[in-house]
């Protein structure tokens, strides 16, 4: 994978019915007026405590310094969403996992980002100091349950981006006891 936010990354691009068409390099694939369709992954790590792991963003990638609930990057050329999923959470807490145990949440497109998405659950029942963090994306984590996450977002918005909505969170929640 190329370094945090390269404009450089070659990006897969999608029709729009969300099959591999194009690829493009990320510059033009941000450009605006947008005009490419393209995807993202997004992990969210859970522990059996049913918390799940934050982090902050790192420096000179976008939202800097700011909390977010998952993990996760754009697809690139030549690999589905799920793959990525597992490229994204290896490189950016050093966690690895195979694919099957990656739990699809939601999936969907934001029409008015041209954005494909999926969001995996993934079970991590260690501590913060076993992860491998990439310094360039991520500047720190921690655990939080999700009452105390939605306190922190609410008292303090402005350090939020990437959320984990109520609905996310009880599909998280089913799964859990699916797999406790």
């Amino acid at each position: 994978m190329y370094p945090a936010e390269s404009n450089n990354e070659l990006l897969q691009c999608f029709d729009e019915s969300g099959k591999p068409t194009e690829i493009r390099i990320r510059s033009e694939v941000k450009q605006l007026p947008l005009r490419y369709r393209y995807a993202v992954a997004r992990i969210w790590l859970i522990n059996d405590a049913g918390q799940i792991m934050c982090s902050k963003r790192g420096k000179g990638v976008s939202n800097e310094g700011k909390w977010q609930t998952y993990f996760g990057g754009h697809v690139g050329a030549g690999l589905s969403i799920k793959e990525v999923a597992k490229i994204e959470l290896e490189e950016e807490a050093g966690v690895k996992r195979s694919l099957e145990d990656f739990y699809l949440i939601e999936k969907g497109y934001l029409p008015e980002r041209k954005i494909f998405f999926e969001s995996y659950a993934v079970k991590f029942n260690g501590d913060v100091a076993d992860l491998s963090l990439c310094s360039r994306e991520i500047a720190g984590v921690k655990w939080m349950d999700m009452d105390t996450y939605w306190n922190e977002k609410e008292r303090n918005p402005d350090n939020w981006c990437a959320p984990c909505s109520l609905e996310n969170q009880k599909m998280i929640h089913k799964w859990l006891k699916l797999v406790s």
